[in-house]
């Protein structure tokens, strides 16, 4: 549990400080409407629409963690912790410093690119539970859970890996809708590269491979299913028992 909590302080408190790097930050002396105010901080309200909106910039199992009441006290700790942090960097004037106004900018970058990508894959990309369901058929041996004791192995229930098959199919759908949009775009800018400073700025050794975006994780489910690779490598122990086989 202590582990999760971190986990949930960490992403409010990165979510929150790339979300102010680029507009006006949460919390404000000026009027929101109805709003109802939630916390104070030095004259400054921090509103439920405040709340509410850095909620949804979180990831899914944090915002989850935020429907408990531990959740929503360490969410609203944060929340103020992140206020006065900020004050005490104006009052030092750390705004001022050269390296604020790039940094500044690049989270400029980073958030309307998110906010590209958003519109552009999550909006169009819909898999449904029929997908799901043909995905599952036909990988059925993928999905190898323990069975009962005394019991081989055998595939796990649909249900139980719905969600997880969802998810790979709706990234490789994204993918693919990501490509064709960079295919879209493309002739509308001019780029140029200069191998040769390329070269010398990160060497003329270039590692190959590395995981794909899209490969579904090793396991799926910690301690209960492991994806079955099709070309998976035979035991070493079956292999001693059958001499010979690759001769056939």
């Amino acid at each position: 549990m202590k582990k999760q909590l971190l986990i949930f302080v960490f992403a409010i408190i990165s979510t929150t400080i790339l979300i102010s790097g680029c507009q006006q930050t949460p919390g404000t002396t000026e009027s929101k409407g109805d709003s109802p105010v939630l916390a104070t901080i030095d004259g400054t309200k921090l509103t439920e629409e405040d709340v509410r909106f850095e909620i949804e910039m979180l990831p899914e199992e944090v915002r989850a963690m935020a429907s408990t009441r531990e959740g929503r006290d360490r969410l609203m700790e944060n929340f103020v912790q992140k206020e006065m942090l900020y004050r005490e960097a104006k009052a030092r004037e750390l705004q001022k410093k050269p390296e604020f106004e790039k940094r500044l900018k690049d989270l400029e970058k980073r958030v309307l690119i998110d906010m590209l990508l958003v519109n552009e894959l999550e909006k169009s990309v819909i898999v449904t539970d029929q997908e799901a369901q043909d995905f599952y058929n036909e990988n059925t041996e993928r999905f190898i859970g323990p069975g009962a004791e005394g019991e081989e192995e055998k595939p796990l229930p649909f249900d139980n890996v719905k969600d997880i098959i969802k998810d790979y199919l709706t990234q490789e759908k994204q993918q693919l809708v990501f490509e064709q949009f960079m295919e879209s775009i493309k002739s509308k800018y001019k780029v140029e590269l200069n191998e040769e400073a390329i070269e010398k700025a990160f060497g003329p050794e270039v590692s190959e491979g590395g995981p794909g975006m899209m490969e579904i994780p090793p396991e799926l489910i910690e301690g209960q299913m492991t994806l079955q690779e099709e070309a998976a490598p035979e035991p070493e122990e079956q292999k001693q028992n059958t001499p010979g086989e690759e001769k056939k």
